[in-house]
C-alpha cells in the first residue's frame, strides 16, 4: 500500500502495554469513518502493530505516519508525552499543519487528540488546542477514553460509542472538505525539535537555530549534518513565523546544550516574534548563558539591524563562501568551546587552506581563553559594568562624553547598560581603532580603581588580539593610536586605512 492510501495515523505509546485496545478503537474509527464517507473514503488508517526496534522503527513510523498521512489521531496518555517516539510523531504532523497554515492562511482541523488515560499531571503546553472536547460522561472526563473501550466479544457502552462517532465526524469531514497537507522528508522531521518528551531537554553537543523559510531550512539541513559528520550530537531549534516565545526556546537550548549557533538570515529577526530588541532584552540580563550563542551569518549582516552582541562576531556570510569555506566557518565555530569541554575534535578531515578540526574560532585563533577582538568584547563590557561610574545612571553619561566617542542618535540614557556598553565598543573601534579611549575615560573619573586596572588589562589584550588578527590576514599591524589627554579638544588620530573595518 502506497504511502497516500494511509488517511489517518493513530498515534499512541506502546508504554501502556495498551495495544489491544489500540488497535480495537482504531478499527472501530475506521469503520465508522467509511460508514460515513462510503466510496469517498480514501484508502485506510495506519496504525504500527509491529514490534520494531527503536533504530529500525523510525523511518517506517515517520514515513508512512506523520509524514505523510491526511490526519493523525493522538491518544493522549501520561506515556505519551513521556515518550520520545509520540513527542516526534506529534511534533512532526504539527509542523506540517504549520506550514499549511502559513501557505494558505486558513485554519485546519487535521490533528485530534483524545484523552486515553489521565494522570495528575497536566498536558503539556499546546496540546489543549487539538483535543476532542463534548460530553462524554464522567468516566472519560476524570479516567479516560481507555477504561471504556470494551473487551474482546464484550457489548459497546453508549459513552464509548459516542466517542467513536464524535472522532469519526471530525476526521470524516477533514478528509471530505479539508485540504491535504505538505508532506515532509524524513531528514527534515528528524531536524524538528520534539515540543515535548524527554528529548525536549537532552543534553546535546550543539543546537542549530533557523527559520522555517525555504532556503533557510536547508542551510539549517545543512548545517545539522555537516557538524554530524564531525561527530557532534546536534539538534536543532527551527524558528517558525507563529512561534511567540522565541527567546525562551533560545534560553531552553543553552540549558542544554554546550554551543548555540544562529544561523542568521537576513529575514531573522523579522520572522515571527524574534527581534534584535528582543535578543538585546534578553542579553542585557547578564547571565553567562548568552555567552555560548554564537551567530553564523547566512547572509553580510547589516549591523543596526543585529542584537549588539552580533555585531562583534566576523560578518563572514555562508551564502558568499564556497563549500569548503563555509564548511570550515561552521566548524569552527562550533569547535570554539570543544578544547574547553574535553569532547573530541571532529573526525579528522582537514579543511580547506590546512587547518584541521579544533583549530578553534574562525581566523586561527585557539578556542579556549578568550583570545580574539570579538570573544575579549565580552569580558571587557563585564569589567567596565564592575565600574562605580557606569554603574552609576547618572554618572553614566559624563563618563560617555569623557570618552569623546561620537554617538549620535543613540539612546545613551534610555538603553540598558550591556546593549549600551557592547554600542560604545563598537563605536569606539570604528572611530578610534580600539577601546583605549573607554579605558582613559574611566581611569580620569576613578582613578586607578580595581575596575579601571581591570579595563586597562582588557582593553591591551584587545590591541594584541587585533594586531595578531591583522598579522595573520596579512595586513600591516597599527602602532598604538596615542589617545588625547582628559579634557584635550585637539582632533582625535584615526586609525591606518588598513585598520578600518577589521572589528
Amino acid at each position: 500500500m502506497s504511502d497516500a492510501d494511509h488517511w489517518f495515523f493513530t498515534s499512541y505509546s506502546e508504554l501502556d502495554e495498551d495495544v489491544p485496545y489500540v488497535q480495537r478503537f482504531h478499527a472501530d474509527v475506521e469503520k465508522e469513518v467509511r460508514a460515513q464517507l462510503g466510496k469517498r473514503t480514501p484508502g485506510s488508517g495506519f496504525l504500527d502493530r509491529e514490534t520494531i526496534e527503536p533504530g529500525n522503527r523510525w523511518r517506517q513510523r515517520l514515513m508512512y505516519g506523520a509524514c505523510t498521512t491526511r490526519t493523525m489521531l493522538a491518544l493522549y496518555s501520561p506515556s505519551y508525552f513521556q515518550s520520545e517516539w509520540c513527542a516526534r510523531e506529534w511534533t512532526t504532523f504539527s509542523e506540517r499543519m504549520n506550514r499549511h497554515r502559513r501557505d494558505s492562511g486558513a485554519e485546519d482541523e487535521h490533528l485530534l487528540g483524545v484523552s486515553w488515560r489521565i494522570g495528575p499531571m497536566s498536558r503539556p503546553d499546546g496540546l489543549d488546542d487539538q483535543i476532542l472536547t463534548g460530553h462524554f460522561g464522567p468516566d472519560y472526563a476524570e479516567s479516560g477514553l481507555f477504561h471504556l473501550v470494551p473487551e474482546e466479544n464484550e457489548p459497546k457502552s453508549k459513552e464509548y460509542k459516542k466517542i467513536v462517532l464524535a472522532v469519526a465526524k471530525r476526521l470524516a469531514t477533514v478528509l471530505y472538505n479539508g485540504a491535504d497537507l505538505p508532506h515532509l522528508e524524513v531528514t527534515e522531521a528528524r531536524a524538528l525539535t520534539p515540543l515535548f518528551g524527554p528529548e525536549r531537554l537532552r543534553p546535546v553537543d550543539v543546537v542549530i537555530v533557523y527559520t522555517d523559510l525555504d532556503d533557510d531550512s536547508e542551510w539549517g539541513l545543512w548545517a545539522i549534518d555537516e557538524l554530524g559528520k564531525q561527530g557532534y550530537d546536534v539538534d536543532a531549534e527551527v524558528v517558525s513565523a507563529a512561534d511567540r516565545s522565541t527567546v525562551e526556546r533560545l534560553r531552553r537550548a543553552l540549558h542544554r546544550a554546550d554551543r548555540v549557533l544562529v544561523l542568521v538570515s537576513g529575514s531573522f529577526f523579522s520572522h515571527g516574534d524574534m527581534s534584535a530588541a528582543a535578543l538585546d532584552l534578553a542579553l542585557s540580563e547578564g547571565s553567562s548563558d548568552w555567552l555560548r550563542m554564537i551567530p553564523v551569518f547566512l547572509d553580510p549582516p547589516e549591523p543596526r539591524a543585529m542584537p549588539v552582541s552580533f555585531r562583534q562576531f566576523p560578518g563572514l556570510a555562508l551564502r558568499d563562501l564556497d563549500e569548503g569555506s563555509a564548511r570550515d566557518l561552521l566548524v569552527q565555530s562550533a569547535e570554539a568551546l570543544a578544547q574547553t569541554s574535553g569532547r573530541p575534535t571532529g573526525m579528522g578531515s582537514r579543511f580547506p587552506g590546512g587547518r584541521t578540526p579544533g583549530t578553534g574560532y574562525p581566523g586561527g585563533i585557539t578556542a579556549g581563553t578568550p583570545t580574539t577582538p570579538a570573544q575579549l568584547h565580552i569580558p571587557l563590557v563585564n569589567a567596565l559594568l564592575k565600574a562605580d561610574s557606569i554603574s552609576d545612571g547618572i554618572i553614566r553619561p559624563i563618563w560617555v562624553r569623557q570618552t569623546g566617542i561620537d554617538v549620535g542618535s543613540l539612546d545613551v540614557g534610555g538603553l540598558p547598560p550591556r546593549p549600551l556598553l557592547f554600542e560604545l565598543i563598537d563605536l569606539s573601534v570604528r572611530q578610534t581603532g580600539d577601546c583605549s579611549v573607554l579605558a582613559t575615560a574611566l581611569d580620569a573619573l576613578e582613578p586607578g580603581s580595581q575596575a579601571s586596572q581591570q579595563v586597562e588589562r582588557i582593553v591591551r589584550r584587545l590591541r594584541e588580539a587585533r594586531n595578531t588578527a591583522r598579522k595573520e590576514l596579512g595586513s600591516p599591524t597599527e602602532e598604538p593610536v596615542q589617545q588625547p589627554a582628559p579634557g584635550d579638544v585637539s582632533p582625535r588620530p584615526r586609525p591606518p586605512k588598513s585598520a578600518l573595518g577589521t572589528s
